[in-house]
């Protein structure tokens, strides 16, 4: 007798031995054993069909079944220039080469006038807020009346009212209190040299802790020299692109994409420290420089 009888010999000895009630029991048995072997077989024919292909995983993170596919591309970069092979338009619309370059535009701006930063405070820290708080209201009110009586514009910068502290063997003592009144004059070309050197020595006199002296240029004039800048940017950028087509024997060129920023560059303001000799009588010579607002742009297109 083979395993197979030797087994349901074995199966009708227990049904002989084993009341009713547990027959069906046992017939459910059967059933459970019959339905793992059918789902068993489902999975093993559903393993053996996904490894007669090859999976590879598209940008989007989706699953994709397909033939082999050859997923590498070379790239190269020098001097801000890149260039990718597209495969099988995996990286790009439609087969070619790909390449990013980058390109950058300055553009010098011309002085319009200076802008002049004021700041009136007292000089040491007064006992209470409230001395620290008049002291600079009476220069700067005093300043103020000298800039009306010789027709010049300010504007506030800004009004500050804090402690003064210092350290001493590791703890925190408060020496007294601070006020302080910021302001800014702007001067449009020609500048008129004998106003600035009143306006410096006044205040000097008037308790400024600091002047400061910048090139002034306008907001209409720096929007136009970014846009100057960035065509400039764009034009280094896209004789790269067409030199790099040439050499490659490539004709269609595709812009896909433009990435660009912008930055200023003004010189540097110069401080006014030395208040003697605001009492010259002589005065202080101005002379702004120019500006300059650079743009970078990051170009990328496709060539057949």
């Amino acid at each position: 007798m083979g395993m197979h009888g030797r087994f349901q010999g074995l199966v009708i000895i227990a049904r002989e031995s084993i009341p009713y009630s547990t027959h069906m029991t046992v017939k459910w048995i059967y059933v459970a054993i019959a339905v793992v072997a059918i789902i068993g077989m489902g999975s093993a024919y559903a393993i053996q069909h996904l490894q007669s292909n090859q999976v590879r995983a598209n940008p989007g993170g989706l699953a994709i079944l397909s033939p082999q596919v050859n997923q590498q591309s070379p790239q190269t970069a020098s001097s801000g220039l890149a260039i990718l092979n597209s495969t099988g338009g995996s990286m790009a619309p439609g087969n070619g080469t790909i390449m990013m370059v980058t390109g950058e535009g300055s553009v010098d701006l011309q002085p319009e006038g200076i802008t002049i930063y004021i700041t009136i405070s007292n000089q040491q820290p007064l006992p209470t807020p409230s001395q620290a708080y008049d002291y600079m209201e009476s220069n700067v009110n005093e300043f103020i009346s000298m800039l009306n009586s010789l027709g010049v514009n300010y504007t506030t910068t800004e009004v500050s009212l804090n402690p003064v502290y210092e350290y001493y063997s590791g703890s925190q003592q408060l020496m007294g209190y601070s006020a302080s009144y910021g302001m800014k004059i702007t001067l449009m070309n020609p500048i008129n040299q004998t106003l600035v050197g009143e306006l410096l020595r006044s205040a000097s006199s008037d308790s400024a802790s600091s002047i400061s002296i910048s090139t002034y240029i306008s907001p209409a004039s720096y929007r136009q020299g970014e846009i100057e800048a960035i065509k400039a940017a764009v034009q280094v950028a896209m004789s790269k692109i067409y030199g790099m087509a040439s050499v490659l024997d490539l004709s269609s060129i595709k812009v896909i994409s433009i990435r660009e920023s912008t930055a200023s560059i003004y010189p540097t303001p110069y401080p006014i420290l030395a208040a003697a000799s605001y009492n010259s009588g002589q005065s202080l010579p101005i002379n702004p420089g120019s500006a300059s607002v650079t743009a970078t742009v990051t170009i990328t297109a496709i060539a057949s």
